[in-house]
């Protein structure tokens, strides 16, 4: 469940909220099992309850930034990512982003560190 709007500055922002069936509604429960089931990325997360949050703005005719996050309602923390992309040329795009847990260790991002990506997307 969700919402979205572009105001009249071009600014986007969105949220919604995910209720992930497989999660669990309780940290003390999440055990070895749970965690490689996330990194693996059979789980999309560990926390049942999640809110995902989004503002994006075109800085130019050819990049946008946005600001995303996402938190776990049951599970302390959350992930905080920057998000760049520039349109190199027609049908290609440059992707930078730097993840940013926001966590205790105890939470399923707590033992994370900063990191990010570059990627380079071709659509033909």
């Amino acid at each position: 469940m969700g919402a979205d709007h572009t105001f009249d500055s071009q600014l986007y922002v969105l949220a919604e909220y995910m209720r992930l069936g497989q999660g669990r509604a309780d940290p003390a429960l999440m055990g070895l099992n749970d965690r490689m089931a996330h990194l693996s990325g059979e789980t999309l997360g560990l926390d049942r309850d999640t809110l995902f949050v989004r503002a994006s703005y075109p800085l130019t005719d050819l990049m946008e930034l946005s600001l995303n996050g996402i938190v776990g309602l049951t599970d302390p923390g959350a992930l905080v990512y920057p998000w760049l992309v520039y349109d190199v040329h027609p049908g290609v795009k440059l992707n930078l982003a730097v993840y940013l847990p926001v966590a205790g260790r105890e939470g399923q991002n707590g033992e994370a560190g900063p990191a990010g990506f570059v990627r380079l997307k071709w659509s033909f």
